[in-house]
Order: structure tokens, then sequence, then C-alpha cells
């Protein structure tokens, strides 16, 4: 990995992202911590730095999928800002959206974008804790006949996805990880 990339990043991550408060997760849990990932996707500088790494991560990876997509909103904006870098780089990569429920109107659709069936795909996960919602966005992909090569995410809060991925059998990639404590986090470098 391009360590210069990852610390310029992590620094965007620290400046737009990262908070210290009281929150309540969508798992559910409560943290003193939190981290909005959409301030540094939107900002210019990440957007690119973030596809830029996601590529770097999945050639290293030896991960060659036909498209990337994930959960709605989260994976909207890396997922696009992956798919517009690998054509700048001559690759070719669709982009699907899985969303919590299907639509209730129009085409009803759970999946949008231009993945298809028999496509092998990754899913990109803006912040991952228990891994939940993208498991969910795994299911769907499954479901809608696409493989599932691996799962990125952006920042991993280390409780729980590791595992759940692990026994799903599918490899999870990482850029960060909290580490440090409840009390002191600290986003770090994933491996």
């Amino acid at each position: 990995m391009d360590l210069g990339k990852l610390d310029e990043l992590k620094e965007l991550i620290l400046r737009y992202s990262f908070r210290i408060g009281d929150f309540t997760l969508t798992s559910g849990a409560k943290s003193n911590y939190y981290i909005d990932m959409k301030p540094t996707m939107c900002h210019p500088d990440g957007a690119v730095l973030i596809a830029q790494l996601i590529l770097e991560l999945m050639e290293e990876g030896g991960v060659e999928p036909d498209g990337v997509g994930g959960m709605e909103l989260g994976a909207v904006y890396p997922t696009v800002a992956v798919q517009v870098v690998a054509a700048l780089q001559g690759k070719k990569l669709t982009v699907f959206t899985t969303r919590k429920e299907a639509k209730g109107h129009g085409t009803k659709r759970k999946i949008e974008g231009c993945a298809q069936k028999g496509d092998k795909v990754v899913v990109i996960e803006d912040v991952t804790t228990t891994g939940g919602s993208a498991l969910k966005s795994v299911q769907s992909a499954t479901d809608a006949g696409m493989e599932v090569l691996a799962v990125i995410s952006l920042v991993n809060r280390c409780q729980g996805a590791d595992q759940v991925f692990a026994e799903a059998g599918i490899p999870l990639y990482c850029l960060f990880k909290v580490g440090g404590t409840e009390e002191k986090p600290e986003i770090i470098f994933a491996s």
C-alpha cells in the first residue's frame, strides 16, 4: 500500500470524520466515538485517495471484480469514485447499490445499478462494526446471482465483522481499523 496516500487519507478522516462524544451506532451499541465517513468520502482529495487505495488493495489481494457496490448511501460515494478512477486507469467496473428494503414503486428492485447476474463483485463498506450492513449487501448481491469476491471496509471498528466474514468465507480487507481503547480510540493502518 502507498503509505503516503494512507497518511493523507488518515489526516482527512481525523479532520472531517472522526468525532468524540456520546453516540448510538447502527448496530444499536453505544460508543464514545463516531466515524462518519461521508465528509471524507465527499471531499475531492478524499474521494480520489479512497478510490486509489481501494484499487491498490484489490490488486495486492489478487481480487479482480467486474463491479463494486454496497449498501445505500454509505457505499455510493466510494463505489462511484472507484469506478471513475478505474476507468481513468483503463479498467471498466460496474457499480451497484443495495437497498435495505426493495423499492415500493417502479421496478421494486432491491439492487440498483448495472451489475448483473454472473458478475464477480466486491462489496464496499464505509465503516464496519459488526458487519451486519455489509453482510446484507453480500446477501442481496448473492441473491441477484452475483459472486462476492471480498468485502472492503474503509474503517473497521473491530467489533465482530472480522469473525462474521471469516465464518461466511468472504475475505474482509480494510484500509484502517480502530485501535487503542474505547476511552482513547485511534485510527491506525489495517495492515
